[in-house]
């Protein structure tokens, strides 16, 4: 029986430079390391540090059994309550102008007054204070109200004006006698042409089968061939295509 060789990997370094390269290598990792652990979340009961918000938010829930959806989301600098731990974060980068890591502290402190505020006594959540107007805001209130009443104005003068005409600039009117159908046996007058019809399938059937006989009979016939066209397109294209002609 052979027996089996066990190898062991070892890494060579054939000159100092590559073993100093390697090692500043792994100094250089050490150097981020340490600047992603200080502006990282720490749970302060256990000082443990995560990566991101949501992880620490886990481990306080299952580790520390302490539910923080019954907890306020309070501005350390302005006392202002938000709902989530992502918009607290958005007012403290936006409206207090601060940096990552500036943010990350204040949440941080705002993370402790949480978990201290569990043992005190239950009150309502702090209404956030109105922000003072600045100059561009009270133009823009102050236009605001000036489109409004202009708006208000401008709909009660419309209300009241009367609509005049001027008797050069009317078009002519036109009787509606003009257009109306009359009936050849009672007299009777019809609007449109859809009633007139109407009439006649109602009071004069004879004269409703008289006309679609004479539409029927009323066809047009070539000279030359004697080939009927029930259109006068039709007749015209068999002219042009079959004798060659043109028919006024």
């Amino acid at each position: 029986m052979t027996q089996s060789k066990l190898s062991i990997f070892i890494p060579l370094y054939y000159n100092d430079s590559q073993l100093h390269a390697r090692k500043k290598d792994e100094e250089v990792d050490e150097v981020v390391y340490q600047q992603v652990m200080k502006t990282s979340p720490q749970c302060y009961i256990c000082s443990f540090q995560f990566q991101l918000t949501k992880s620490l938010e886990r481990h306080i829930q299952q580790i520390h059994t302490i539910d923080l959806s019954s907890l306020g989301d309070e501005c350390a600098l302005c006392s202002s309550v938000y709902p989530t731990t992502r918009t607290i974060l958005r007012h403290l980068r936006n409206d207090h102008r601060l940096d990552r890591n500036n943010t990350l502290k204040q949440y941080a402190h705002h993370r402790f007054h949480r978990l201290n505020r569990q043992n005190m006594p239950q009150t309502k959540p702090k209404r956030p204070k109105k922000r003072e107007l600045r100059q561009s805001d009270s133009v823009l209130v102050d236009l605001e109200e000036d489109l409004i009443e202009q708006f208000l104005q401008e709909s009660q003068t419309a209300t009241r004006k009367k609509i005049e005409v001027v008797p050069s600039q009317h078009p002519p009117v036109v009787s509606s006698a003009s257009k109306a159908y009359y009936c050849s046996h009672c007299q009777m007058r019809q609007m449109n042409a859809t009633s007139y019809q109407l009439h006649l399938r109602q009071y004069h059937p004879e004269d409703v089968v008289k006309s679609k006989d004479e539409v029927h009979k009323k066809r047009y016939y070539c000279a030359q061939c004697d080939i009927s066209k029930p259109s006068h397109t039709g007749y015209m294209k068999h002219l042009y295509l079959i004798h060659r002609a043109y028919h006024p």
